[in-house]
C-alpha cells in the first residue's frame, strides 16, 4: 500500500492533494489505488519523477488496469490515465475517451510526428479493463489492445511507424503524470488503477491456442487431439475451394493471395478462444475469424445438440471463413486496408452457401416503407434474427451477378444496380423473376420462366467452349461461372447500368456473362449460341491471362475473341469484309494521306477501324504464321510482349498490312510501303525461363523441311532430343521437362540442312 517505484528503475512517486486511498482490486490482485478526481474533490493524479531509463527508444510497453468510476463534462470529462510529459506536449497518452466513449491512446515520435488509436465504443463504470499501449521495433508497429475483467479480448488494433520514422518517441526529462494533470483541466480520471508496469513485453491474457495436427502443401490445421476428425471433413472440399478463390483475382504479374511459400493455418477452437484469437468479443452466433497479417483463420465448431445458426453447417463455416480471409487480402493487395464488417459478414455467407431469401427481402422492404440503403446494412447487430442477413447477402449478390463480378466487387456505393437487382430478382411476379434455374458442372444459370427452355442448349454450348478454350491454352480454372439472362432490354439496361440500350451481351471479369433472352434477341438461339454466347464467354476466359497491370485494348480483346469464335472460318469470313477493308484503307488514306499501320489499327481513335474485323484479320494472321496458343497467352501473361514471337514488331506490322491488302484486294505497296516478308528460320526464348522443371520452347520454319531440336549442357554433352523429324512450315513449340536435371545453364540448338540457331536458359530449381 504504498507508490515504491520496483523493477530496474527504483523511487517512489508522490500524490498531489488528497491523501493516498486503496481499494479491492480485480480478484487475485489484493488492493487497489483509488484515485479521486470527482466534481467534489480536490483533484488529484500520481506524479512520477524523471528518470533516464523511461526513454525506451522504439521497443517498451506501458499496460496497467483500470476502472473508471465516474464521467463528467467537468474535470473528468478526458479521463486519461497515463501520460508522459514531454515539452509542453504529451509523449504517451493512454487512457479513456471523452465521457465513456471508448479507449484513447497517442504517440509523439522524436520528430514529433502523432499517431493515435482510438476505439469508439461505450465504457461501463465500475468494470475493471486492462489497457495496453506497445511499441514494438520489429514489426514497426504501435499496438493497442483492451481486455475486460474476465481477460476476454476487446480491442486490438496495430499501426505502423510512419514512413521514414525509426519509432523512437520524443523524450524530454519530464514527470510521468497518471491520472492527468491539475490546474483545472478536464483531462483527470476518477477511478481506480493497479499493476501499472512499463517494460519490454506486455503480460499475455490471451488463451493457449492448440497445437499443429495436420500439414498439407497448402493448409496447416491446429486442434486439441480429438478433434482431428474435424480435419477429415474439410478435406473433401477445402482445396477446391482456395482454387477457386484464387482464380477469382489472381492473374498473371500480380502476387499471389496466397503467395506459393505461405499456408493458411487453421484453428480449431473453442468460443473464448476465438475472442482471444480475434481480439474482440464476438456476437455469439459468429462462430468464425481471421487474421490476413498471418494467412490464417479459426472456427468453432457446434457441441452436440447446437446448430450453427447463422451458418447451416460445419462445412459452410469453414467455406464462409476462408471467402472472408481471401476476399481481404484481395482488398489489402489493392490497397483498400478497411473492409467494412457488413460486407466481410455478407461475403463470409455467400460463400458458405446463403442466398437472399425472396420472403425475407420484401418483408424488409415493407417495414423499412423503401428500398434499402447501404446504411441500412453498415450495423451488423442482429444479423441472425432479422432481414439483415438477407439484405447484407442480396448486395453481395448483386454485384457479382452484375457487371462487377468478383474481381470489381467492393463495399462502396452502387445503391441504383442494387435496387434494379432487388426489382427483378425479387420483387418482380413469380414467372418475370429472374432466378437460379440451372447449374452445370461450372456454370451457375440465372433466368426468368421464359427462357428456361433454351437452358440445355446454352449449359451444353458454354460447357463445350470451355473446355475448347482450356484446351488450346493449356489452362483449367477453378472457378465457377455466373451466367444472367436477362428476359428483356429493360432489365439488362437496369441491371447492368447501361444508360442508353443494352447491346446484347457481355463477359465482365472473370466469371460473368450475361446476354439477352433468344426471345428477343436478333437471329434468336441458333446465332447466339453461335457467335454472342463464345465470343463474349471468351472474354470471361481471355481475362485470366492478361497481365494484372496491363489494360488491354478492344483491338486485342475483340479481336481474339472474334478468333476464338469463328476458328477456321475465319478466312470465309474475312472474305465477305473484303468490301469492308477496302472501304477503311480508302477512307483512311483519303483522310490522312497515308495507309493505315498497326498501331492505327490497335489504336482506332476515331472510330473508323473496326477492332472486331480487323483485330480477328490480325490473330488469324498470326496464328497461322508467327504465334500458336502458348505463344498467344505468353504474349498477354507478360503484358502484351511483342518479344515471344521471335520476330520484330515491324516484321509483324508489314506482314499483317500485306495479309489485309490481300483480303480486300488493294495492290500491294501502293504508297511505297513493305511487301509482306514470309516467316524465317527462327528460334525464340524459352518461357518460361528461369524454369523448373518445365518450359515452352518455340521456333518458326519458312517451309517444310527436317528439323533438330537438342538441347546441351554447358560441357556441350547432349541431355535431350526435343524434335528430330520433318516439320512443316509454320510455328511450332514444344515442352522441355528437365525431369532430374540439376540446376545449372542450359542450351538448345535448332538445325536445318541450312542452318544453326542457339539460345541459352536457366535451370532454377
Amino acid at each position: 500500500n504504498n507508490l515504491q517505484i520496483t523493477g530496474l528503475v527504483s523511487g517512489s512517486a508522490s500524490t498531489s492533494n488528497n491523501s493516498e486511498v486503496y481499494e479491492t482490486a480485480l480478484p487475485g490482485f489484493n488492493q487497489c489505488f483509488r484515485m479521486d478526481n470527482s466534481e467534489t474533490a480536490p483533484g488529484q493524479c500520481i506524479i512520477i519523477p524523471p528518470n533516464a531509463s523511461y526513454d525506451m527508444g522504439n521497443h517498451w510497453t506501458i499496460e496497467l488496469w483500470a476502472r473508471v468510476s465516474s464521467y463528467g463534462s467537468g474535470k473528468a470529462a478526458y479521463p486519461t490515465i497515463f501520460i508522459k510529459d514531454a515539452d509542453g506536449f504529451p509523449s504517451i497518452v493512454l487512457g479513456f475517451d471523452h465521457d465513456g466513449n471508448g479507449f484513447t491512446s497517442a504517440v509523439t515520435f522524436g520528430d514529433k510526428t502523432e499517431l493515435s488509436i482510438n476505439q469508439f465504443s461505450p465504457v461501463s463504470t465500475d468494470n475493471w479493463y486492462h489497457l495496453a499501449l506497445i511499441s514494438d521495433s520489429l514489426s514497426r508497429t504501435i499496438t493497442l489492445k483492451i481486455h475486460d475483467g474476465e481477460f476476454n479480448p476487446v480491442f486490438s488494433e496495430s499501426r505502423n511507424f510512419p514512413d521514414g520514422n525509426d519509432g523512437r518517441i520524443y523524450y524530454a526529462n519530464k514527470d510521468i503524470l497518471l491520472g492527468g494533470v491539475g490546474g483545472g483541466s478536464n483531462i483527470q480520471f476518477d477511478g481506480s488503477i493497479d499493476e501499472l508496469r512499463i517494460s519490454r513485453t506486455a503480460r499475455d491474457y490471451s488463451i493457449q491456442l492448440p497445437t499443429l495436427q495436420i500439414e498439407t502443401e497448402r493448409f496447416e490445421f491446429y486442434a486439441e487431439n480429438e478433434n482431428t476428425a474435424y480435419w477429415d471433413s474439410m478435406a473433401t472440399f477445402i482445396d477446391d475451394e482456395l482454387a477457386e478463390l484464387s482464380d477469382y483475382w489472381d492473374r498473371p504479374g500480380a502476387e499471389p493471395l496466397l503467395p506459393q511459400n505461405e499456408k493458411i493455418k487453421i484453428f480449431l477452437l473453442e468460443q473464448k478462444q476465438l475472442n482471444a484469437y480475434s481480439g474482440a468479443t464476438l456476437p455469439k452466433w459468429k462462430r468464425g475469424a481471421f487474421n490476413p497479417s498471418d494467412y490464417s483463420l479459426a472456427v468453432v465448431p457446434a457441441k452436440t445438440g447446437e446448430s450453427y445458426q447463422a451458418y447451416g453447417s460445419f462445412a459452410a463455416l469453414v467455406k464462409g471463413t476462408l471467402g472472408q480471409l481471401m476476399v481481404k487480402l484481395r482488398y489489402e493487395r489493392i490497397n483498400f486496408n478497411y473492409t467494412p464488417p457488413y460486407f466481410i459478414e455478407g461475403f463470409g455467407f455467400y460463400r458458405g452457401g446463403y442466398r437472399p431469401q425472396t420472403d425475407s427481402i420484401l418483408v424488409a422492404i415493407e417495414k423499412l416503407g423503401r428500398l434499402p440503403l447501404i446504411s441500412d446494412i453498415q450495423d451488423t447487430a442482429g444479423l441472425t434474427t432479422s432481414f439483415k442477413k438477407d439484405l447484407i447477402v442480396s448486395y453481395i449478390q448483386f454485384q457479382l451477378l452484375s457487371g462487377m463480378s468478383h474481381q470489381g466487387i467492393s463495399s462502396y456505393g452502387y445503391e441504383l444496380l442494387w435496387h434494379a437487382y432487388i426489382q427483378y430478382y425479387h420483387q418482380a411476379e413469380a414467372d418475370a423473376r429472374i432466378r437460379l434455374n440451372r447449374q452445370s458442372e461450372h456454370f451457375d444459370i440465372y433466368c426468368a420462366a421464359q427462357d428456361i427452355t433454351f437452358l440445355d442448349s446454352i449449359a451444353n454450348r458454354l460447357e463445350n467452349r470451355l473446355a475448347f478454350y482450356s484446351s488450346c491454352y493449356d489452362m483449367n480454372l477453378k472457378n465457377r461461372f455466373n451466367v444472367v439472362i436477362f428476359p428483356n432490354e429493360a432489365a439488362g439496361m437496369a441491371c447492368m447500368g447501361y444508360g442508353d440500350h443494352y447491346n446484347g451481351g457481355s463477359g465482365c471479369g472473370g466469371d460473368k456473362l450475361d446476354i439477352l433472352s433468344p426471345v428477343y434477341f436478333g437471329g434468336g438461339l441458333d446465332e447466339a449460341m453461335l457467335s454472342l454466347v463464345p465470343h463474349e464467354f471468351f472474354h470471361i476466359f481471355h481475362n485470366h491471362m492478361v497481365s494484372d497491370s496491363q489494360s488491354i485494348v478492344g483491338f486485342h480483346a475483340e479481336g481474339l475473341a472474334e478468333m476464338m469464335t469463328y476458328g477456321e472460318t475465319t478466312p470465309a469470313y474475312l472474305a465477305n469484309r473484303a468490301w469492308y477493308i477496302r472501304r477503311c484503307f480508302n477512307d483512311f488514306e483519303s483522310t490522312y494521306g497515308r495507309e493505315p499501320n498497326l498501331a492505327d489499327f490497335m489504336a482506332d481513335a476515331d472510330g473508323t477501324l473496326s477492332v472486331y474485323t480487323f483485330g480477328q484479320a490480325f490473330w488469324y494472321f498470326m496464328y497461322t504464321n508467327y504465334a500458336d496458343y502458348a505463344t498467344i497467352r505468353q504474349f498477354y501473361n507478360q503484358g502484351i510482349d511483342w518479344s515471344v514471337f521471335g520476330v520484330s514488331y515491324e516484321q509483324i506490322e508489314s506482314g499483317y498490312i500485306s495479309y489485309l491488302k490481300s483480303i480486300g484486294g488493294i495492290p500491294d505497296g501502293i504508297d511505297g510501303g513493305p511487301a509482306f516478308k514470309p516467316l524465317t528460320f527462327g528460334l525464340a526464348q524459352n518461357y518460361p525461363n528461369p524454369f523448373n522443371p518445365q518450359t515452352t520452347i518455340r521456333y518458326t520454319v519458312p517451309e517444310q523441311m527436317p528439323v533438330r531440336l537438342t538441347v546441351f549442357d554447358v560441357l556441350g554433352r547432349e541431355v535431350a532430343v526435343l524434335v528430330d523429324e520433318e516439320i512443316p512450315a509454320g510455328a511450332h513449340s514444344v515442352n522441355f521437362d528437365a525431369g532430374t536435371l540439376s540446376s545449372g545453364i542450359y542450351y538448345y540448338q535448332l538445325q536445318s540442312a541450312a542452318a544453326t540457331l542457339l539460345q541459352k536458359m536457366v535451370l532454377l530449381r
